[in-house]
């Protein structure tokens, strides 16, 4: 993946190049397809009347505890100005943290993934305070939120201060769960935060270092340059693929005699990584870590983690190993923080891992102080609890007996209230509530009773769910609870949510539904597997660009000097630089004010207020460049090895065009295709008198077939993997790369060859057999 962003533009400067005139096309494209806008803020006289009025009016005071995405996605979205916010967070800052394995190696700069608290909230027309501080007690009673100061003491000597809330907002995110794991705190390094990812980034380069001392030995190289990741969920992997990435692309080059020490391990307690995705994601994931030389080990839980050694328990066996090691980064999902834990011991919670909150948000017991983001979860209401109060409102009469017809005026509060039971009609191929309910009726009468009911319900509470402690899921929790906010009044005169079946009226607003966006997993190699909602898996280079364009409009992206070096290369690298780095994609809003085309480009400007426009020009404007960043994939493809007959060997030339050469001992089936078929110069034979003295190798650096390999094993060194290649009648070429070995037969499909494949092929030739007849690559 590291290099990615530098090599598109490489790419789409040569497309430039071969095709003058689709510069043209791209900015007409762009400009008048994307219908690009530009606003002024408009405040109109009658919006500052309101806010003056509001002025007189004594405001409700809400207190934010966190900047994370779902604190920060509320205070983006809560425009009332009836409200006085003040915020608390040890961080002065909203992190993207999706990309914080990719800021561990460099591929994108930690300043790049921040914003600044204050320049979220200065432009809005409430008043927002901030405070860095962390919360250490909350006290539900008087309304106060105990606070420590992480600066130094003040001119008083003091750091400790109290904040008064009429509503609290936590949102202060979870800490890496350690499982209680002994030595993991004091040794381990975690990504949760921009400062984990800079540490492990100045470890790695630590550790490069000093086994680049001659002072160190042989072993001591070897355990100083194992890199292990606990965890196989999709933090894990993405780091594991980013510092696969970043080491045999970057600082190899820099430190090439360390090369044969390097080795990366990815551990995971169940049974396969990325479990909570698709199967062909986790399978796609495990071999492409195998090939890319990344030893998984599944099964395996971590004891003990020492200051050399991580100790593990085989789960299959039972037997206990040590492995020795350089630096370990702990991802293993997430846990509850103290404060917050003592916090659920306070309000009765205290037997639970996860503070719990009803479906509008609202931490049980208390109608004032809201929990959303990883450190809380939904307690969905059960059905079954309230089967009888649902039977009871549809049966006005109160006869006890009911038909289909007597639940249609409840049933969309029904299906609202209780989402689940939109899951089980899914999941029993029903089309609604109706069908599922006429499956219970009596035969004769046609009508249902209390118990009937129960009946047809009582599957549903099988499929209840809980909510994955993502970003996407906080994020989506702080606009809903700012919306709320933001029409509370409204909503207390004219409730809008479903029925209250065990009382009276309806609830103010309508419960927090989540809607999946679908998740990415990149496997660095430019590859990213992407699960899209609708059962939709998409694996390659195609997904690597889909999941730059969603996290280029989730990121309010700042200028990089590796953009900056080539600006001005072409008016097409111009143009696509000025789209990535000037729009200021920000939380899928865009905020245009004055905008300069590059190169003397002019666009139509307008003013106005309405955001809905705005919003839609910019959706426009992305999905474009998108589809315009395809085309220009697709006419680049000249660069890429894929165009070469069996057992041909494809690579770029000078001009990053590719040419295909047949290996040493073989020779082309027709001299006047070079990019056909190669034949071997030898006769490969199985039959009775095969013997492995009749074999000898051709030795071939960073070359390989990708595909094809009918075994593999982990030797010890290259000689057990020629030793197993001779021995085998079948085997045409072993592949050798990080002790590992894969063996190949006839006929070898996409050869290429290049030096960050960090491989050796030893391909297979009789000895006496006529010299090769095109020159050895």
């Amino acid at each position: 993946m590291r290099g990615a962003y530098t090599s598109f533009y490489q790419k789409a400067s040569n497309v430039y190049r071969v095709y003058p005139r689709l510069a043209k096309f791209v900015i007409v494209g762009a400009v008048s397809g994307g219908g690009l806008l530009t606003y002024s803020q408009v405040r109109s006289y009658s919006r500052s009347a309101y806010v003056d009025a509001q002025s007189t009016i004594k405001k409700k005071k809400v207190v934010v505890l966190g900047t994370g995405w779902a604190g920060t996605s509320f205070l983006k979205n809560l425009n009332d100005p009836s409200y006085d916010v003040e915020v608390v967070s040890p961080s002065n800052y909203f992190a993207f943290t999706p990309l914080l394995p990719s800021v561990t190696v460099g591929t994108v700069e930690a300043r790049s993934v921040v914003e600044p608290i204050r320049n979220i909230v200065k432009k809005k027309d409430i008043k927002v305070l901030f405070k860095e501080a962390e919360c250490y007690k909350i006290d539900t009673v008087n309304q106060k939120v105990h606070c420590k100061s992480i600066q130094n003491t003040n001119a008083e000597g003091k750091e400790e201060f109290t904040v008064d809330y009429d509503y609290l907002v936590v949102a202060m995110g979870a800490r890496a769960n350690t499982f209680n794991t002994p030595g993991v705190v004091e040794n381990a390094h975690f990504l949760k935060e921009v400062e984990d990812a800079v540490r492990i980034r100045r470890s790695i380069i630590n550790s490069f270092e000093k086994a680049s001392l001659p002072t160190v030995s042989e072993e001591e190289k070897k355990r100083i340059l194992h890199f292990v990741v606990v965890g196989g969920g999709p933090t894990g992997v993405e780091y594991a693929a980013e510092l696969h990435d970043y080491v045999h692309e970057d600082l190899i080059k820099l430190y090439p005699d360390l090369k044969k020490y390097i080795n990366i391990t990815l551990l995971e307690a169940g049974d396969h990584i990325l479990s909570i995705f698709d199967k062909r994601i986790t399978d796609f994931a495990e071999k492409k870590f195998q090939r890319d030389g990344i030893q998984v080990k599944t099964g395996s839980m971590v004891t003990k983690v020492t200051d050399k050694e991580i100790s593990l328990k085989e789960r299959s066996t039972g037997e206990t190993k040590n492995l020795p090691y350089g630096m370990v980064v702990w991802s293993t999902g997430i846990g509850t923080r103290p404060v917050i834990m003592e916090f659920m011991k306070q309000i009765g919670q205290g037997n639970r891992r996860v503070m719990a909150t009803d479906e509008w948000l609202r931490v049980e017991g208390l109608p004032n102080v809201y929990a959303l983001g990883d450190c809380a979860t939904i307690n969905q209401r059960r059905v079954m609890e309230d089967i009888s109060a649902i039977f009871s409102k549809a049966d006005k009469n109160n006869t006890g007996k009911l038909n289909v017809e007597d639940f249609k005026e409840v049933i969309n509060d029904i299906i609202e209230r209780y989402p689940q039971i939109q899951l089980h009609l899914k999941s029993k191929k029903l089309k609604n509530f109706v069908q599922l309910l006429k499956s219970n009726e009596d035969g004769a009468s046609k009508q249902i009773d209390i118990e009937k009911f129960k009946a047809a319900l009582s599957e549903v509470d099988t499929k209840m769910k809980s909510l994955p402690p993502t970003a996407q899921v906080a994020a989506q929790q702080g606009k809903y609870l700012a919306k709320c906010f933001n029409r509370m009044k409204e909503c207390e005169e004219k409730p809008e949510g479903p029925l209250r079946f065990r009382d009276t009226g309806r609830h103010r607003f309508k419960p927090f539904r989540y809607k999946h966006l679908g998740q990415f997993a990149p496997l660095g190699g430019e590859q990213t597997a992407a699960q899209l909602p609708g059962d939709y898996v998409s694996i390659g280079h195609s997904s690597q660009w889909l999941w730059y364009s969603v996290y280029a409009s989730k990121l309010g992206m700042t200028s990089s000097s590796k953009y900056n070096n080539m600006k001005g290369t072409s008016i097409l690298v111009s143009l696509l630089h000025w789209a990535v780095n000037k729009l200021r994609l920000n939380f899928l809003e865009i905020t245009f004010q004055s905008v300069t085309v590059p190169n003397g480009f002019g666009i139509l400007c307008m003013q106005a207020s309405c955001n809905l426009a705005k919003q839609f020009s910019m959706a426009v404007f992305l999905l474009h460049l998108i589809f315009l960043t395809t085309i220009l994939q697709g006419l680049a493809a000249q660069e890429t090895c894929d165009a070469c007959g069996l057992n041909n060997v494809c690579s770029l030339n000078s001009n990053r065009r590719p040419t295909c050469e047949c290996p040493k001992g073989f020779s082309l089936f027709d001299s006047n295709d070079p990019d056909g078929n190669c034949k071997p110069d030898f006769s490969p034979s199985c039959d009775e008198v095969y013997s492995e003295d009749q074999f000898d190798f051709n030795e071939l650096s960073d070359i390989d077939w990708p595909t094809g390999d009918y075994a593999s094993m982990d030797p010890s060194n290259e000689e057990d993997c020629k030793t197993s290649c001779l021995k085998d009648c079948f085997c045409a070429v072993a592949i050798y790369r990080s002790h590992q070995c894969w063996k190949k037969k006839l006929p070898l499909t996409n050869g290429k060859k290049d030096i960050t494949l960090n491989v050796t092929a030893f391909l297979k030739y009789r000895k006496g057999d006529r010299p090769p007849r095109c020159p050895p690559l």
